[in-house]
Order: structure tokens, then sequence, then C-alpha cells
């Protein structure tokens, strides 16, 4: 919805949120594609840095669910 608005920012920030609550919960493959999401959006945006954090936590996530 947020997206549809023109809002990625809104929406990047919301997905990273999103991803946190996973991530606490120890749902590492929600929390993957919610920080892959928000790394979308945050790209979109042209906000490299918060891109790159969440591409951190998409990679970290990646190997954690290879082991």
């Amino acid at each position: 919805m947020l997206c549809d608005a023109g809002r990625f920012s809104n929406a990047a920030k919301l997905q990273k949120q999103i991803g946190e609550i996973y991530e606490q919960q120890d749902n590492k493959e929600e929390a993957l594609e919610a920080y892959r999401q928000a790394a979308d959006y945050f790209s979109g945006e042209n906000q490299s840095s918060s891109a790159n954090n969440m591409l951190l936590k998409v990679a970290q996530f990646s190997a954690e669910l290879e082991k």
C-alpha cells in the first residue's frame, strides 16, 4: 500500500522493523525475506547505506541457514 503511494522510504522502514521482529522470534527465513525487501526499497530511494545494512543482514541469515 505504501509502495503504491510512492512512499518507499516508509515501506523500507516498516520492512526493517518486520525483519527485526522475526529476528527476535528466531524466524530467520522470514527475517531474511523482510530484510531483502527493505534493501530493495532503500535502494529504490537511493539510501545506499541503509540498503547495504539490510544486505548484510540478508547475507548473515543466508549463511546461517546454509549450515
